[in-house]
């Protein structure tokens, strides 16, 4: 079943000035055109969405780069299904120990925000799920990565409803699972 959530996220919890620190952590953006203030709301929505306290944000730091900054030698040992490489042309993002890089397309239409809005979503699932679990076992790997549920997120910003997408559902991990 999916779930319909409206997220709104007053952009005075976040502070005004972005790639500062604010109230929630820091949030680097190395981009031109893209709206720094739709970009931290969306960040933030992933994360509150999900149920999860903005507070782990605190201690993450989140890198915002262009899409061409990507380093495509960290994607050789990534094969799809085909035996062809990642695109690197494409958004992607990496996360580790309480740093998120997001490779995203630098520009302000529709269609690349949904593009982004999806990357966000999944690293911000793995750095939920990092938080919550460390490198345990992989579980901030495989619980995002084996997968198959979603719900609806709808992204509010400035009072108007801006994406409707699917998220991937961590809701059920993140009552911490018994670690042996």
């Amino acid at each position: 079943m999916k779930l319909l959530i409206w997220i709104l996220v007053p952009l005075f919890l976040m502070g005004t000035l972005m790639g500062t620190q604010t109230s929630f952590g820091e949030i680097h953006f190395k981009t031109k055109n893209i709206d720094k203030n739709f970009y931290s709301v969306l960040i933030m929505s992933q994360i509150m969405g999900q149920g999860y306290s903005p507070q782990m944000i605190k201690k993450w730091d989140i890198y915002v780069h262009d899409v061409t900054k990507a380093d495509p030698e960290f994607y050789n040992h990534v094969k799809l299904q085909e035996g062809q490489r990642i695109n690197t042309d494409m958004p992607s993002g990496v996360t580790s120990e309480n740093r998120v890089d997001l490779y995203l397309i630098d520009s302000d239409g529709l269609l690349q925000r949904r593009e982004n809005a999806h990357v966000i979503q999944h690293e911000m699932a793995h750095a939920i799920l990092y938080d919550l679990y460390g490198s345990y076992g992989g579980l901030w790997v495989d619980l995002v990565h084996d997968n198959q549920k979603t719900f609806k997120m709808n992204i509010l910003f400035n009072g108007k409803k801006q994406l409707e997408m699917n998220v991937i559902d961590i809701r059920p991990y993140l009552k911490k699972i018994q670690l042996a």
